[in-house]
């Protein structure tokens, strides 16, 4: 059976559901029997050519972040799409996904998996799962670290699960995981960095806290 792994992220270049999707990539080659072909549907994309690379695939992995506790538009407008198109579509495939988003608890992005689950029995396709990655634009900075060590190890083991999950052709549940690391230092390099990013851009960290229109 052949599998689609399909980047839904709005950003056509580096983002964190590429990276993921690269993670899980890396385990799927560890079986020869296993096909599998690669699609993505960022902004601006052509619906018909994200959607032809699912015509022949049985099992679908979704990759993509949360977007006020849901699925980015484009996104949202491409499943709306697929499920009132035309196209010679698998009749009943196998849909995986895999959420991040920018909170710590890989928990909020629950919503977003239970609005797939429900595109999914509208349309006749199995849904079988996923995972809720929490911590999202530290991922990244953690790309060089060793499978299962470190801070990475939690969504390396949500990971492999999903990935054997997908091998074998069976449900996966649904899992939430995030980075290990304490909440505080999580929120701590998040300022950090917020800081760094405006003075890159010729502005002043004290600008974070203006309120543009506030008491007019």
């Amino acid at each position: 059976m052949k599998t689609t792994l399909f980047n839904a992220s709005p950003k056509r270049g580096k983002s964190a559901s590429g990276f993921l999707l690269e993670k899980l990539k890396a385990r799927l080659k560890t079986d020869s029997r296993l096909e599998w072909n690669e699609g993505a549907f960022y902004a601006k994309a052509s619906f018909d050519s994200a959607a032809g690379c699912l015509r022949e695939s049985e099992r679908w992995v979704f990759a993509f972040p949360l977007y006020v506790d849901g699925l980015p538009g484009h996104f949202l407008d491409f499943l709306v799409r697929l499920s009132n198109t035309a196209l010679d579509l698998p009749q009943h495939p196998r849909v995986y996904a895999i959420v991040n988003s920018g909170f710590y608890e890989g928990k909020q992005n629950e919503l977003a998996l239970e609005i797939l689950s429900n595109c999914c029995a509208r349309n006749g396709w199995i849904w079988s799962g996923g995972i809720g990655v929490g911590g999202g634009p530290s991922l990244a900075v953690l790309a060089g670290a060793k499978n299962g060590r470190g801070p990475m190890a939690p969504v390396d083991a949500a990971i492999d699960m999903l990935a054997q999950k997908i091998i074998r052709g069976e449900a996966a549940g649904t899992v939430f995981t995030q980075i290990a690391m304490p909440r505080f230092l999580y929120k701590l390099a998040g300022e950090i960095g917020w800081r760094q990013s405006i003075r890159a851009n010729g502005g002043r960290p004290r600008d974070l806290g203006k309120r543009p229109g506030a008491g007019s």
